[in-house]
């Protein structure tokens, strides 16, 4: 039940910091 749960916290910090890289213009450091 809470499995499904931090797949999803996971996949939404991981979008959130690409954005935040991305925003301050260090796209090169893709993950």
């Amino acid at each position: 039940m809470w499995q499904r749960e931090t797949i999803i916290l996971k996949s939404l910090m991981k979008l959130m910091l690409l954005q935040f890289l991305n925003q301050h213009g260090t796209s090169e450091c893709t993950i």
